[in-house]
């Protein structure tokens, strides 16, 4: 009997951790409006924040730097800086004296910047803002509206012209002026898997290219919506600011099926920027092993529990407010243990400590009345397990 209610209590705990960690696969989606502000929602269409940053600058384009978001605002020709948890402002003029920059690509360290009048795209240090070329592609005409980037290739719309333009995004030479030609409006552009999407505003469709070759895969993967504009690609899902109807529509990128067509609704006067990020994630440091092959004394007395911090799969620094949750998984009494058991005087409730020097949260847990067993100790960010780690004690 005490067999099986142990291995009842452990297939509980197990589905429960595994809905927890399995929400570290949603995104995050970050929307600008030209109405002055960027909105964040989660890939489930829930509202986080719809004024994460309020933005009378014509915020437009959108990429993810670590923990920040870079902005376009095309009224004052700056690239501003913002954190993407809090929407505070990091640098509002990150890169300044543009001349009406539309659209961003982020690779490594460098930011290319699209200029719609300018007719250049200029790369810039993403960290900084320091100017490392300024026109790196010179002469683009057409109204050019957005830029993607893989592969070390660059990737321009020109909306006037219908066409998709290629360039080496090291040497800025043209690859290709007319990659695919007889588009619709083209706007929003993502290129993923060898494939170029792109969002026709005038005929309401999501088209999809080869991005080597410009051969049309399927001219009319989406159809029906409503002057698509900004255009993000995330697990296998396309996520599509429909500007006429308020919209942002979720499609499956590789049927086109409709996922929801009004995942997020009610938005005011959507721009091109969109982007889906993936949200925090935690791996747990040693003293606790990421395998989870620690065991520790209890007469240790304490084992420090330590965690870094990436965003959208990037390191970050800039560390959010994060709690600690602690469960038995076996030997004693299973389940969750509450912060009393395990909370030493140099903690502040459950809580963990931010330790900026070394970029990492910090947890002192008292083990001395836990007991020999196994444990998963979680770090929540929001309310939501981020990352764990586990060991036991003996």
């Amino acid at each position: 009997m005490k067999t099986t209610i142990r291995t009842l209590w452990n297939t509980v705990l197990i589905i429960f951790l595994g809905t927890l960690l399995a929400g570290q696969a949603h995104g995050q989606i970050y929307v600008a409006s030209s109405g002055g502000n960027i909105g964040e929602y989660t890939t489930s269409g829930a509202t986080v924040n719809a004024s994460l940053i309020s933005d009378p600058n014509g915020p437009n384009f959108i990429v993810v730097s670590g923990g920040n978001l870079l902005v376009v605002n095309t009224i004052n020709d700056t690239i501003g800086e913002y954190d993407a948890t809090t929407g505070a402002t990091v640098n509002a003029s990150l890169v300044s004296g543009l001349n009406t920059p539309i659209a961003l690509a982020l690779s490594g360290g460098n930011l290319f910047v699209l200029s719609i009048y300018g007719g250049t795209i200029g790369v810039y240090d993403a960290t900084t803002g320091a100017t490392v070329n300024a026109s790196l592609v010179s002469g683009l005409s057409g109204s050019p509206y957005a830029l993607a980037l893989s592969g070390g290739h660059l990737f321009v719309n020109q909306t006037g012209n219908g066409t998709i333009s290629e360039y080496d995004a090291i040497t800025g030479a043209v690859i290709n002026a007319s990659l695919v030609s007889g588009l619709s409006g083209p706007y929003g552009i993502v290129v993923s898997g060898g494939k170029l999407y792109v969002a026709n505003q005038t005929n309401g469709t999501i088209g999809v290219y080869d991005a080597t070759t410009g051969a049309t895969i399927n001219s009319s993967l989406v159809s029906g919506l409503g002057q698509p504009s900004g255009l993000a690609l995330f697990g296998g899902h396309l996520f599509v600011v429909n500007q006429s109807f308020n919209t942002i529509g979720e499609y499956d990128a590789t049927t086109g099926a409709v996922i929801n067509a009004a995942l997020v609704s009610g938005l005011k006067y959507p721009a091109v920027g969109i982007v889906v990020a993936e949200p925090y994630s935690a791996q747990v440091q040693q003293p606790i092993n990421l395998d989870g092959s620690s065991v520790f004394s209890v007469k240790r007395g304490v084992v420090p529990v330590k965690f870094t911090l990436t965003f959208g799969g990037v390191a970050t620094c800039q560390l959010p407010p994060a709690t600690i949750s602690l469960i038995r998984t076996a030997g004693g009494v299973l389940g969750s243990i509450d912060e009393s058991t395990y909370l030493l005087a140099s903690d502040s409730g459950s809580n963990f400590r931010i330790d900026s020097t070394n970029c990492q949260y910090v947890y002192n847990l008292a083990t001395s009345s836990l007991g020999p067993g196994e444990y998963t100790v979680s770090i929540l960010i929001n309310g939501s397990v981020v990352g764990s780690g586990t060991f036991g004690l003996k």
